[in-house]
């Protein structure tokens, strides 16, 4: 009777110690946070992540990641992901003048204006050389004008708006392609408006027409790659993962 008492307490030992061991390996194997490292108390859901130096960091909510991706190293210390990480200390920098961050803050109220106008230029006019209609013509013309003028005005306070932006290292990599990528965007808008109002009154219209065409159609391109990277300053960059 005592071995087989013996035997069982074994038994049930050796099952308590292989639960738990394999619990630790698969916290391991992930190594993911169970609990939102803004509110703690909440659960995460895979739904909304982030990647910070590296790791996988998982929230409850998009208010949650954004926050966090502000100020990460404020909440690093509830992330057992970095457990072994110390907050990096925060170094002091002169903030840019209250005016040009206030007026930075009205980049996402105009940025969307010159994204839809140039991309629906560049449909209209692919519309009119598929089916030669003049009014797709005359419509990509219009567009493209408010467009570039748009972008102006998009890049400028874009730039402003990222003087005083604070994002992890990973990110603000995405702010500066954000940057570079739009300015130059609206840079090739401009040139394939000039292109276009240059044919009009040009000996070589056709040549000009192509030049703005191929401006145009770059133009859209750089647009919706801008776009791309400003949703990964918002969403993370594996906000177009599939999960």
């Amino acid at each position: 009777m005592r071995i087989r008492g013996c035997v069982r307490g074994d038994f049930v030992l050796f099952l308590l110690l292989s639960v738990v061991l394999a619990g630790h390996a698969l916290g391991v194997e992930s190594g993911l946070n169970a609990k939102c490292p803004v509110l703690t108390d909440e659960d995460t859901d895979p739904d909304y992540s982030t990647t910070y130096q590296g790791k996988k960091v998982l929230f409850c909510c998009p208010k949650c990641r954004q926050q966090f991706l502000q100020d990460p190293g404020k909440y690093l210390k509830n992330l057992p992901q970095f457990a072994d990480l110390a907050a990096p200390a925060p170094v002091a920098q002169p903030r840019p003048p209250k005016i040009l961050v206030f007026l930075g803050r009205f980049h996402p109220v105009i940025v969307h204006f010159p994204i839809a106008l140039i991309l629906c230029a560049a449909l209209a006019e692919f519309l009119y050389l598929l089916t030669g209609n003049m009014v797709s013509a005359d419509s990509a013309r219009v567009m493209l004008v408010l467009g570039a003028a748009g972008s102006v005005a998009a890049a400028a306070l874009g730039w402003l708006a990222a003087m005083d932006a604070k994002y992890p290292a990973d990110l603000m990599v995405i702010l500066e392609r954000h940057r570079w990528v739009g300015a130059g965007s609206g840079l090739l808008g401009v040139l394939a408006a000039l292109c276009r109002e240059l044919s009009s009154r040009s000996r070589a219209a056709r040549r000009l027409l192509w030049c703005y065409r191929i401006l145009l159609f770059a133009a859209a391109a750089g647009v919706a790659l801008t776009g791309y990277l400003g949703g990964s300053l918002v969403y993370g960059p594996d906000h177009f993962s599939w999960q």
